[in-house]
């Protein structure tokens, strides 16, 4: 290991403290073709940058991350998310962090981090060290940190949390083999320095309406959507659902402004996508049947994908996406194709479907503006085309250009 220089720096008007800088720390600046040294302004004023850089997206939060790590020696970075609550977690945007202990601390770490419940009642914005958390001699008795930690040569680290919403955390950390006293204190007004700058960048993610996966004006008017944010609200929804929501009839939004419905293993399955470890993992692409009260037909309610595969989508935090079948709903016909093949006309083809939707010869003069005659000679002239002489075998016919509007979607 190299020497360590101290570097004086002035921290408020009163006082200053020695910074201990390495002289192989490097700092490579946003849209810059060199590399320039880092010292404590330096690094902190680069850094700051950076986060917008990020936010506008000139540069990516892993290379944030990469150049953070470098506060410490052998320094290791992670922006992740925890749910206290829950006991479960997962590294999501990470530096210098093996592939093997990534899927270790997200399948069991996560559950038995002894830092955790420090990190999750500590002061929102407050930069730290590992021995605030969690005093060293006690520490070093965990499993965490016999089978983990050492595992990496980590001995300590610094910490900040983001963001906290009820048990769930969003938090910043680098970890380090280096004890060095000063070289820890340094990391955290590097920490400090940072935290009102990712405040500001988390909550203009938080602001967009959807990030990455099924997109609201993907869906068609005959499907509803809703997307479901942290604690089950209701972040973005479409007329249709809207309909259904207010109706109350198996879906319902309740005083407190969360999703429920009458299917328990619905709502468990929207709060299960949406924990920390299942966001990390793959997730399935689950189909659910919603008795109702006040109709015959259930609703068909698919969950659609919605992983967390980009930054964005990371900070953004997890996003259920639901899309509703109404199984009492007309069925959806592809027209143009049933047109082609049986060489229909448009207004013959509208008339068809109109048929299959249950209607009457007077039901289709009125839609059409036609009178009843016309409509029955544009039925004598569908029949022909299709080879048919009975409405209920044209209707069977047309059936067989029946679409489901979801598996349009995927």
């Amino acid at each position: 290991m190299r020497p360590i220089k101290p570097v004086r720096a002035s921290l408020t008007k009163s006082s200053a403290v020695d910074l201990l800088i390495r002289p192989d720390m490097l700092f490579y600046g946003p849209g810059e073709a060199s590399l320039i040294r880092m010292d404590f302004q330096t690094t902190k004023d680069e850094l700051i940058h950076l986060v917008y850089d990020c936010v506008l997206g000139n540069h990516s939060w892993q290379f944030f991350l990469d150049q953070l790590s470098k506060c410490l020696n052998d320094g290791k970075a992670t922006l992740f998310f925890h749910d206290e609550r829950a006991g479960s977690g997962a590294f999501t945007i990470t530096s210098g962090i093996e592939e093997k202990y990534l899927q270790q601390y997200s399948e069991y770490y996560s559950a038995v981090n002894p830092w955790m419940p420090g990190a999750a009642t500590r002061q929102l914005g407050l930069a730290v060290s590992a021995d605030y958390m969690l005093a060293k001699d006690a520490l070093r008795k965990t499993e965490y940190y016999a089978d983990f930690l050492q595992p990496q040569e980590i001995r300590s680290a610094i910490g900040v949390t983001i963001w906290r919403e009820e048990s769930r955390n969003l938090l910043l950390s680098v970890t380090t083999g280096d004890e060095n006293e000063s070289q820890i204190a340094e990391g955290m007004l590097i920490l400090q320095a940072l935290v009102p700058h990712l405040a500001k960048a988390f909550s203009l993610y938080r602001k967009k309406k959807q990030h990455g996966g099924l997109q609201l004006s993907q869906v068609p008017s005959e499907l509803g959507f809703i997307s479901i944010h942290e604690n089950r609200t209701v972040k973005q929804m479409n007329h249709f659902a809207k309909k259904l929501l207010t109706l109350g009839d198996g879906i319902w939004i309740d005083a407190m402004g969360k999703f429920c419905s009458s299917e328990a293993s619905l709502v468990e399955c929207i709060v299960h996508q949406m924990s920390p470890r299942q966001i990390k993992q793959h997730q399935t692409n689950p189909m659910f049947v919603v008795r109702r009260r006040l109709n015959q037909f259930p609703l068909r309610i698919h969950i659609a994908p919605s992983p967390i595969t980009s930054e964005l989508g990371f900070f953004a935090g997890p996003e259920c996406k639901m899309v509703i079948e109404d199984l009492s709903a007309p069925p959806l016909l592809d027209l143009n194709t049933m047109r082609k093949f049986y060489s229909l006309t448009e207004a013959e083809a509208r008339i068809v479907r109109d048929f299959v939707h249950g209607g009457t010869v007077a039901d289709v003069a009125r839609r059409a503006h036609i009178t009843q005659n016309t409509a029955r000679v544009h039925l004598k002239n569908i029949y022909a085309k299709m080879g048919v002489s009975r409405q209920a075998s044209m209707v069977q016919l047309a059936r067989a250009f029946e679409v489901n509007p979801y598996t349009q979607l995927l």
